[in-house]
């Protein structure tokens, strides 16, 4: 399939407080082919903030043109921070030609937990066009 680009930039807050969660690891990929795809990985900077990175999606006018069941490209983001659950959104959608903000709330481990491996998994809808 044709491909294009979009971007993504992910935004990291600590938990409902929306506090930028600096030195934040994020981790993008997808599935392509029926395989996983490392995309790139990547630390939030004193905004909570990654740099907007190029990845590939669909050719922009297939948001434009009936017959495309998929008009993107779905991305799965994971989150890990010390003292926080870590955070995988996933079938995050990226359309060509547009830059995609993804917000991720994290959620903070109490501190009787210190030890816990758990992972908190959001699922985005698709987008209505």
């Amino acid at each position: 399939p044709l491909e294009g680009s979009g971007t993504i930039q992910v935004q990291v807050l600590a938990g409902r407080q929306s506090l930028p969660l600096p030195d934040a690891d994020v981790t993008i990929s997808r599935v392509f082919e029926g395989r996983p795809v490392l995309h790139f990985f990547t630390s939030t900077g004193i905004s909570g903030e990654t740099v907007p990175r190029g990845v590939p999606a669909p050719p922009r006018e297939w948001t434009q043109s009936p017959g495309y069941e998929h008009p993107y490209a779905s991305y799965s983001i994971q989150v890990d921070a010390p003292g926080y659950y870590t955070v995988e959104n996933i079938n995050v959608p990226v359309f060509g030609g547009e830059a995609s903000i993804q917000p991720v709330e994290m959620i903070p481990i109490p501190e009787n937990e210190k030890f816990i491996r758990e992972k908190v998994v959001r699922e985005s809808e698709p987008a209505e066009l």
